[in-house]
C-alpha cells in the first residue's frame, strides 16, 4: 500500500490510532490506551512504552532469563 502525504491509516473503531506522514515527519496519534514498540509477541520481550495520558515513557525488559538489554539514552545538541 502507498499513501500520499498527510493521508492517515486508521486503526480501531473511531480512529483509536492513526499513522501518517506529513511530507517531513512520521506521526503516530494514539487516541486510546498506551503505545508499545516490542521486539516480540510472547511474554519475553523488550519494549518501549509511551502512556499519553500521563506522559510517562518506559523502556523495559520482560525476559527474566536475560541479563537485560543495554539501554543508551542520548541527547545531541
Amino acid at each position: 500500500m502507498t499513501f500520499n502525504d498527510s493521508v492517515a491509516m486508521n486503526f480501531g473503531t473511531g480512529a483509536d490510532a492513526e499513522i501518517y506522514h506529513t511530507g517531513s515527519h512520521l506521526i503516530a496519534d494514539i487516541n486510546t490506551g498506551d503505545f508499545f514498540i516490542r521486539d516480540g509477541s510472547d511474554s519475553n520481550f523488550t519494549a518501549l512504552q509511551f502512556a499519553p495520558t500521563t506522559g510517562d515513557l518506559s523502556i523495559f525488559n520482560n525476559d527474566a532469563a536475560a541479563a537485560g538489554p543495554t539501554i543508551t539514552l542520548r541527547h545531541d545538541s
